[in-house]
């Protein structure tokens, strides 16, 4: 009976010491795995805290580098906001940031609106030719738009809509991309809520607007910001359609800017001001819908 009671109790010793060095080891792999993340996170956030800190600096380019500013200079921003100007003496930043606005604003909404219809309709329609269309889209994908920038150019300047909001609008209104995503996500949507809607008496209209739309929101808010952000950093069709400063958007605007004040004047501390300005609404965007974001992306991929 001894014998047996030592065994047992031998058995649960070497059972507690080995969830003993189960749970050491649990913890040392995922004090591997958060240092890890700690480290990529310096690494990718590091540059635009160094940009950040220095465009308060006199001179960002001192060597020995300095990690902080003797003395901050935040009139640097506004130096940066109003220095360039027009024929008229307009500040040209203001105008290159409205414009940014307002171009990325229009495509945003074009290719939200139109990738959730093209989505809905290749998730859950019928039609002829619908694989078709659909790996067409696929393959429009792989193609850069460097390869169709001639044809679309030419098109554009036989409009006479070079060198206009419209022309540059019009480039890009719907992504195969983003028809993609929604494709993807609307697949993973259960299609008993929408046989609910019908037997309710609600038409294919009525149950896209009230029924698919609320429960997309996260595949749109992630295409949104996907879309607002690529659109918001655009150069190279901005700079094949747009002449005049006083049309230009951020990308170009701070090309110029850097042309004239940082490779002339060497004044990178207003380059590093002006670049910080035009990145701040892409970082707002992206913390406000930062859930839309993670949530569409992680459930667009769910059902193929």
């Amino acid at each position: 009976m001894a014998e047996t009671m030592r065994a047992t109790a031998d058995m649960l010793l070497q059972a507690a010491e080995t969830r003993r060095e189960r749970v050491r080891r649990r913890i040392g792999i995922l004090a591997l795995a958060y240092l890890l993340v700690l480290v990529l996170t310096f690494l990718m956030i590091a540059p635009f805290t160094h940009a950040a800190i220095s465009s308060f600096k006199d001179n960002p380019t001192e060597w020995p580098p300095k990690l902080l500013p003797s003395t901050w200079h935040p009139e640097n921003y506004l130096e940066a906001w109003t220095l360039s100007k027009t024929n008229t003496g307009v500040p040209l930043f203001p105008l290159w940031v409205r414009n940014t606005l307002l171009v990325a604003a229009v495509k945003t909404a074009s290719v939200v609106l139109f990738s959730a219809m093209a989505g809905y309709a290749f998730a859950r329609l019928n039609f002829p030719l619908k694989n078709f269309l659909f790996y067409l889209t696929l393959f429009v994908m792989m193609v850069p738009s460097q390869v169709t920038f001639i044809s679309n150019y030419i098109l554009l300047s036989r409009m006479r809509l070079v060198n206009t909001y419209i022309g540059l609008a019009l480039v890009e209104l719907v992504t195969p991309a983003g028809v993609f995503l929604m494709t993807q996500f609307l697949k993973s949507l259960p299609k008993e809520l929408e046989e609910a809607a019908v037997i309710d008496g609600a038409s294919r209209l009525q149950t896209f607007t009230r029924i698919i739309i609320p429960l997309s929101k996260p595949a749109l808010g992630a295409l949104t910001i996907l879309n607002f952000q690529g659109f918001w950093n655009a150069f190279f069709w901005p700079t094949v359609l747009l002449r005049h400063q006083e049309l230009f958007t951020l990308p170009l605007g701070l090309d110029r800017f850097n042309r004239i004040y940082g490779n002339v004047a060497g004044r990178a501390d207003l380059i590093l001001a002006g670049s910080i300005m035009s990145a701040l609404p892409i970082i707002i965007i992206f913390l406000v819908f930062q859930r839309y974001f993670i949530e569409g992306v992680s459930l667009s991929g769910l059902k193929g």
